[in-house]
């Protein structure tokens, strides 16, 4: 061992059973490549290094000069052991599993290595395509370790294909029993309640009594359900055949649900067009499955307009905090917010001001503009009262 070669060692700070295999080595010189900041250790040795020990003094050299971008050793190899190809070759293959995907399953490969040539059998012209990923990889690391320049090629093991393909021909061949036959069982919807004539001051059948479910308990098709609950959208088609249906979406803040009116006569469609988004009513009826929303969907047979108020917030601290970062459904970015229905929950909790943030834009400005300066005005005529 050379006096390079042994300043090497002591920096690695190898163990003596590894050192030993280093006795007749030689540190011949370090190539450097400025520009990448990466080194190459040449290293004259009379063997190749057996995989763990290899393995070893790589990890070692590549923590002793982590500073640098890249440190590589390539040894010089007097007695060239050809044996064991088949080791470094399951060694690289898991050295770069998590570089070349799956690469790692032709680990078990038929290799065969004759005058410089190394050779992988493979099964079909995929696995061929996928090996030849890492062939150059395979390559220059079989250069580095020490088995000089070896030419890898992979080939399909015309036999395995062979054999593969007659087993895919027997598997289509098989030939299948006819099922028995099955009777499709349609599911049974549950009895639809009947319209009765509509009483006055309904907008369908009949008043409704009872108990008033709340609409997140609506898991399933039902017979006979009563809910309340506001209508916050409504929508009206008319079919070819001058057929109208009125889908409304409903909501008792417990969840929402649709709800399907139809009319067929004009004094129908008057009953529907008394429906008014923002009111609540109460409704008698039954949940079914609907074919066209696939979903849960109320379908009413009585239903009449209530009073409802839902209890209000109210801010009542002393100190009235002042918003000063909100968005709303103008801003290009985040927001979904009505501006006015900010502006006036502003009003009503008593906040001095508030600040709207919309990103690029300034659409919400003259809505809340106009919100904003009737409300003051309503303040200065209402002191002007007071004054006189």
């Amino acid at each position: 061992m050379d006096k390079n070669m042994e300043k090497l060692l002591n920096k690695l700070e190898l163990e003596e059973d590894i050192r030993s295999y280093f006795s007749n080595a030689k540190l011949s010189k370090i190539l450097c490549n400025k520009v990448d900041n990466k080194y190459c250790f040449v290293i004259d040795i009379d063997k190749i290094l057996p995989v763990d020990i290899y393995d070893n003094f790589m990890a070692k050299l590549t923590d002793a000069y982590s500073e640098y971008n890249g440190v590589i050793a390539s040894f010089k190899v007097s007695d060239i052991d050809n044996t064991l190809i088949n080791e470094y070759y399951k060694y690289i293959l898991s050295k770069y599993s998590n570089v070349f995907m799956l690469i790692d399953l032709f680990s078990n490969n038929k290799l065969d290595y004759t005058d410089g040539v190394l050779s992988i059998d493979v099964d079909s012209k995929a696995e061929k395509a996928k090996l030849e990923t890492i062939v150059p990889t395979l390559e220059k690391e079989l250069l580095h370790i020490g088995f000089g320049k070896i030419k890898v090629n992979v080939l399909i093991n015309e036999e395995n294909k062979k054999k593969i393909e007659e087993e895919i021909q027997k598997s289509l061949d098989i030939k299948l029993e006819p099922l028995p036959e099955t009777v499709e069982v349609e599911k049974k919807r549950p009895p639809m309640m009947k319209r009765k004539k509509t009483e006055d001051g309904c907008i369908l059948g009949r008043h409704i009594e009872g108990h008033v479910e709340s609409i997140s308990n609506i898991i399933d098709e039902d017979s006979n359900v009563i809910i309340e609950a506001t209508v916050f959208d409504m929508e009206v088609i008319e079919t070819r055949s001058g057929f109208k249906i009125a889908t409304l979406k409903l909501t008792d803040y417990t969840d929402s649900i649709y709800a399907k009116m139809f009319a067929k006569e004009d004094s129908e469609y008057e009953r529907i067009l008394k429906v008014k988004k923002g009111k609540w009513y109460r409704l008698r009826g039954y949940i079914q499955n609907d074919d066209y929303a696939h979903e849960l969907t109320f379908m009413p047979v009585d239903m009449e307009e209530i009073e409802k108020e839902l209890p209000k917030r109210i801010d009542d601290e002393e100190e009235k905090r002042c918003e000063l970062h909100a968005h709303t459904m103008m801003s290009q970015m985040d927001g979904v917010c009505d501006e006015v229905a900010l502006v006036k929950q502003a009003i009503a909790f008593g906040h001095p001001g508030i600040a709207i943030t919309d990103h690029d834009c300034c659409q919400a400005f003259p809505h809340v503009f106009g919100e904003v300066t009737g409300y003051n005005k309503g303040i200065k005529k209402s002191l002007k009262a007071k004054i006189e």
